[in-house]
């Protein structure tokens, strides 16, 4: 490249400037890679200077090392839905995120966060997954989209889990409405995503444990803060967008986090005294406990426990839970 001149707010001058490879350190969430790119260094001084398009570049080779150290590439995520012929609507659906988010995933100009890196790889190392995503992303879906994804050809492996999946669903069919009136109940007093997941996850499971049939017809899987519901994000955007949620941010001294806050107060009368029971005593659970300390207690359950990293969770470890909610139904009906 011809040297051109521009001027240096260090040298605080018009000078010549010349293009030179330098050594990049990126740090993303205490992960690091070192990489190479070319980069404008005054002439005078040596030191490096702002160019938009080779800092951009620098930029865009940063996301792409750290996601083939870390992550998932791009081209991963394309390959994977060119092969089961998935468009990125239907793909953005079924994982609970935006097109223009799975967009700017694809073309490798952001990172996935952990969140959604996890879900990822689950659909994406095991195909068979897709329709259990699906499944619970159901109400989200035109028809001609979901002839579609029932068609998908899967493994022998996935036909079985198909068979089986009701053993993850609690034995109850995808219940949307339920699960929309217990977010709104649960969100009432504000919740973070980690108390929410871990409200749906205790009433799901109390209720089997007494009834032998989950309330909402969610499956969970193993995520590192515990229990999670892989479409949870995409149900409380709809429900900030449908203006029945806010999303306030809390400042602390040294820390940040969101919730959820409901406009309006739900009457649970959609569900049945036993589910009444059980969501209102884990409602007061979660106004006296953080959501480190919600974390922490189903790390200590069987179901996270015995399950492996990013599987589904079986409802099955209901009967071993250390922390049952809800009345028993003789006491409900005496």
């Amino acid at each position: 490249m011809k040297d051109n001149f521009s001027y240096c707010d260090i040298c605080q001058s018009k000078t010549s400037t010349f293009v030179a490879p330098k050594k990049y350190d990126f740090n993303h969430n205490g992960k690091f890679v070192s990489f190479l790119a070319d980069a404008l260094f005054c002439e005078t001084c040596k030191n490096q200077m702002y160019d938009y398009e080779l800092d951009n570049q620098a930029s865009l080779k940063a996301i792409a090392h750290y996601n083939l150290q870390y992550g998932i590439s791009g081209k991963t995520i394309i390959d994977f839905r060119n092969q089961y012929n998935i468009s990125q609507s239907t793909f953005s659906k079924i994982i609970g995120i935006a097109k223009k988010t799975l967009v700017s995933y694809e073309t490798e100009q952001a990172i996935p966060n952990d969140h959604f890196l996890q879900i990822l790889r689950i659909v994406i190392n095991n195909p068979n997954t897709l329709e259990l995503f699906a499944k619970n992303s159901s109400s989200y879906f035109t028809e001609k989209e979901l002839l579609k994804i029932n068609a998908f050809s899967f493994t022998s492996q996935s036909m079985y889990l198909r068979e089986d999946s009701m053993e993850y669903q609690g034995y109850n069919s995808f219940n949307i409405q339920k699960i929309i009136d217990m977010i709104l109940f649960f969100c009432q007093n504000g919740a973070t995503m980690t108390k929410l997941n871990k409200a749906l996850f205790y009433a799901d499971f109390s209720h089997y444990h007494h009834d032998a049939v989950s309330i909402t017809g969610l499956s969970y899987q193993k995520a590192d803060k515990g229990p999670f519901v892989s479409t949870l994000y995409q149900l409380v955007d709809k429900l900030l967008v449908e203006g029945k949620l806010i999303k306030e941010t809390i400042d602390l001294s040294n820390y940040k986090y969101q919730i959820y806050k409901s406009k309006e107060k739900i009457s649970l009368k959609n569900f049945d005294d036993l589910e009444k029971s059980i969501i209102k005593e884990i409602q007061g659970h979660l106004l006296v406990k953080t959501s480190k300390h919600i974390s922490d207690e189903s790390h200590e359950e069987e179901a996270w426990l015995l399950t492996e990293d990013g599987a589904y969770i079986s409802y099955h470890h209901a009967n071993t839970l250390k922390k049952i909610y809800g009345l028993v139904k003789s006491d409900i009906y005496e």
